[in-house]
């Protein structure tokens, strides 16, 4: 039997390959990233102070300003790879703009 399920896609990476997130969790995961901005706020990371390794599941500092979670795809230098857990977009930053999740 076939099933159907309404999603929100968050990001193509090509025509074989995209992200997505189920249509009715879209509140969840609003008030996770709300979370995540006030545990920021109330507590700011140190910039630098996180070592990282490839695979670490991180917050990473977004152009638009947000933190979201990211996990490491790549280190080379002071540049880190990351890919954003929760929408599938990729990105090199630094790792000044990486922090430990709020626990």
């Amino acid at each position: 039997k076939t099933s159907f399920t309404n999603v929100v896609v968050s990001h193509v990476d090509s025509a074989a390959s995209l992200w997505a997130q189920p249509a009715d969790s879209q509140d969840a995961l609003n008030e996770l990233m709300a979370a995540l901005a006030r545990a920021f706020e109330a507590s700011p990371p140190v910039v630098g102070a996180l070592a990282v390794k490839k695979k670490d599941i991180v917050a990473c500092k977004f152009a638009d300003g947000n933190w979201y979670r990211a996990v490491v795809t790549r280190i080379s230098g002071d540049d880190v790879e990351v890919r954003y857990i929760d929408y599938g977009k990729s990105e090199t930053t630094t790792k000044a703009k990486l922090a430990a999740l709020p626990a």
